[in-house]
């Protein structure tokens, strides 16, 4: 009952002007900076670590992360729900001060401890973050038809806008984040490996703070909360749905490669040109991305086939990339900056074009979607920490290259055999003045009012 309470007070905040369009579109962008320079003093720790702490002792970490990620996956839908999606966000930032502070005096059983209640809570945060980012989409497109119909912003355009924003600061922020060690490490500070960890586990408390402050948002109602077992099954049946496990290649790819940067390619560009040279090397690819980020999203909502087309530019990035690991593995400095850069696009295409692909697909059901693109990204995480350490590069790379062709293929096929839907139960085109008459008779309990074509609407917009 209070979840179903706290949707109509958001759609009512909507309807009578409190939640404006701009006013969302501002939280919006507060959520996105929070999350991303939270989750960029992580991603640093995880890129430069190997160069930083033993490179044993740092997979180990890792490993364990991404695998409690995994386990959190399953049960984030449910906690997420009774948590609420903000107060999950905030216990989720928790989760990454503790991570980061673990590593300003780092042991075995610290780090492994961190990395367990991090994976978990972390799990929640991509969980919710997700969520958060379609509710808050939808309300806005709400807000722009009730303030003006004629200048509506439908729901899949409001979808890539916010992906868009999303995708722009995420990987800046993870570039300004990764430049930092680099900074640090030439600085003359007395212990800079301190100072660096010292710098993250205070950039992911203010973030944490600052989350603090975003709207309240909640997903769709149901009719009974869902328990542990219901969000374990609607995980599971996403998992079985067609569609996804097209999409389970694309989470791997993007998994393995998230390993292979910082177990290979960290420790080779350290041993060629310095540890200080790490971070300037991820920088580069941060930067990269967020300057592909906001043009791939205008492209692929001005063409018909735009998302998928900038979806295999992805997939063709990081297929190029290991291709070259493959059959060259390079440290100049030229050979190793391209290969970052393509790492950076694969990177904003995933952060940015494949979150908006979940989120026109199952936008009335969006958290154990969420959670199956975590769950299948971290698994891969998870078991590529273990087995790449002391691999053969080539080897390694070679594995890399085929996962990344079989998710360009798998793509292709989900384009052809299922287009993505864009609708949110009712046409995203309606005059939003329309939903709102249709909205109050279906609270009333009044559907007797209006054409058979409203009634219908009223149904709909029930499910909805």
């Amino acid at each position: 009952k209070l979840q179903f309470l706290y949707f109509i007070v958001e759609i009512n905040m909507v309807t009578r002007g409190q939640y404006t369009s701009r006013k969302l579109l501002i939280n919006g962008l507060l959520m996105s900076l929070s999350f991303a320079w939270a989750e960029g003093a992580v991603a640093a720790i995880l890129a430069v670590s190997a160069a930083l702490v033993d490179e044993e002792l740092n997979a180990l970490a890792g490993q364990v992360l991404y695998g409690a990620f995994c386990v959190g996956t399953l049960i984030a839908p449910a906690a997420t729900f009774h948590l609420g999606l903000k107060r999950s966000l905030v216990v989720g930032l928790l989760g990454w001060c503790v991570f980061a502070a673990s590593f300003i005096s780092p042991t075995s059983t610290v780090l492994v401890f961190a990395a367990c209640i991090s994976g978990v809570l972390g799990s929640m945060l991509w969980t919710a973050q997700g969520a958060y980012f379609t509710m808050n989409a939808v309300h806005y497109s709400e807000a722009t038809y009730f303030q003006n119909p004629q200048l509506g912003v439908p729901v899949k355009d409001s979808i890539g806008l916010f992906s868009g924003i999303f995708a722009g600061i995420f990987p800046f922020a993870l570039a300004i984040c990764k430049l930092m060690s680099s900074v640090i490490l030439q600085s003359d500070a007395a212990n800079p490996t301190v100072a660096v960890y010292s710098v993250y586990t205070g950039l992911a408390v203010v973030c944490t703070f600052t989350m603090c402050t975003i709207l309240p948002m909640s997903t769709p109602p149901t009719e009974v909360p869902p328990t542990l077992k219901d969000t374990l099954l609607a995980t599971v049946k996403k998992l079985l749905d067609k569609r996804m496990l097209l999409l389970i290649p694309t989470n791997v790819c993007f998994g393995v490669a998230a390993a292979y940067f910082p177990v290979i390619m960290t420790p080779l560009t350290s041993d060629a040109h310095g540890t200080h040279f790490v971070g300037y090397m991820y920088a580069t690819s941060g930067f990269i991305a967020a300057a592909f980020a906001f043009p791939l999203s205008k492209f692929s909502n001005c063409f018909r086939h735009g998302r998928s087309m900038v979806m295999l530019l992805g997939g063709f990035c990081y297929s190029l990339l290991f291709l070259i690991m493959w059959f060259v593995s390079p440290t100049d400095i030229g050979s190793l900056t391209f290969l970052f850069i393509l790492y950076g696009i694969g990177n904003t295409v995933w952060q940015g074009t494949c979150m908006a692909v979940f989120a026109d697909i199952w936008n009335d059901d969006p958290a154990p979607a969420f959670a199956n693109l975590k769950l299948h990204s971290g698994l891969a995480s998870t078991i590529a920490y273990g087995v790449f350490v002391g691999r053969d590069r080539s080897t390694v790379a070679a594995f890399c290259f085929f996962v990344a062709v079989i998710a360009v293929f798998c793509y292709l096929f989900l384009v052809y055999m299922a287009p993505t839907t864009t609708n949110i139960g009712i046409d995203s085109k309606l005059n939003m003045y329309q939903v709102s008459s249709i909205h109050t008779a279906f609270v009333t309990g009044d559907l007797s009012n209006g054409n058979e074509e409203e009634a219908q609407l009223s149904e709909s917009h029930s499910e909805a």
